[in-house]
């Protein structure tokens, strides 16, 4: 006999919390472009390989820290409440994120302007935690291996 609690998150989105180095990517400058970030900074985020740390709190809260040489980004959330954020290129916006039964993280982001963008996360068969960017009609794919 299988019991499952109701009160957990589900086991596959644990597999997220962990330390993450950038390893390879596509498709990246489309959806910058699609979000209105201008060239400079594409270019300088295109050249930034981030160190990416998921964690829990104790109260529940999940924090997401994006480290580079370029700039480090680090906000708290908890599943399904909208919070504030300001993206890496200073924009603000109101963001959600929520966890799927099959183990994704996804998070929508809305601008002060209604442009709307998705980033969803899960790890893959082969450990990689695989991200997909989506903006309009630009998706972009990252990819990130475990630093042990």
């Amino acid at each position: 006999t299988v019991i499952f609690s109701c009160g957990n998150i589900m086991p596959d989105i644990q597999k997220l919390k962990g330390t993450w180095k950038y390893e390879d990517g596509e498709k990246f400058d489309d959806f910058l472009s699609e979000l209105g970030i201008g060239l400079a900074l594409r270019v300088s985020a295109k050249a930034v390989k981030p160190t990416i740390i998921i964690s829990q709190e104790d109260n529940g809260k999940w924090v997401f820290k994006s480290e580079s040489t370029f700039k480090t980004q680090s906000y708290e959330f908890e599943p399904n409440v909208e919070f504030s954020e300001t993206r890496l290129d200073g924009e603000e916006t109101k963001s959600t994120i929520r966890f799927t039964d099959d183990g994704h993280w996804v998070h929508t982001s809305r601008d002060k302007n209604g442009k709307e963008s998705t980033v969803e996360r899960y790890v893959d068969e082969s450990d990689r935690q695989q991200v997909v960017c989506t903006c309009g009609k630009a998706k972009a794919t990252r990819w990130y291996k475990r630093a042990w």
